[in-house]
């Protein structure tokens, strides 16, 4: 799906892309929130990420019904009711300041033995002659020269 990312929002970052975005994170350094109704035409948003600590009241219809009724709006742990008694926000049928859900799991590697990276980051086989950054299976790590 789309996704969009502001700082700031005004209608001129989303004409054109109404139909095709589906999720919407507002940054917890969002400037300015545009007090007109610009995403009533954006139907298939399912997720509003607001990372807003102090959210302020937002044109009562930012969002389509379709939107306030349908998707999730995620808030920072903590503001669920500020955003509920905000103007606008309070639309939202579902509000949560629970973790966003990605489908990113706990990966856990084993390694009994060193990695070899060069300067850059890149993984090698082996140390190489020069400088070699080795992490050890106990997680440290030290830069090596040959």
């Amino acid at each position: 799906g789309k996704e969009m990312w502001f700082t700031s929002i005004y209608k001129s970052k989303i004409v054109g892309k109404q139909e095709k975005l589906k999720e919407l994170k507002i940054g917890r350094n969002a400037g300015s929130i545009a007090w007109e109704p610009f995403f009533t035409e954006c139907e298939s948003i399912e997720k509003v990420i607001s990372e807003i600590d102090n959210p302020i009241d937002i044109h009562i219809n930012m969002f389509s019904t379709k939107t306030y009724l349908n998707a999730t709006l995620y808030v920072p742990k903590g503001t669920k009711e500020r955003y509920a008694a905000c103007q606008g926000w309070s639309n939202f049928f579902n509000i949560t300041d629970e973790d966003v859900p990605t489908n990113i799991g706990t990966v856990k590697v084993k390694s009994d033995s060193e990695c070899y990276y060069d300067l850059w980051g890149r993984k090698q086989t082996y140390s190489q002659k020069g400088i070699t950054i080795v992490r050890f299976p106990d997680g440290t790590v030290r830069k090596i020269y040959k």
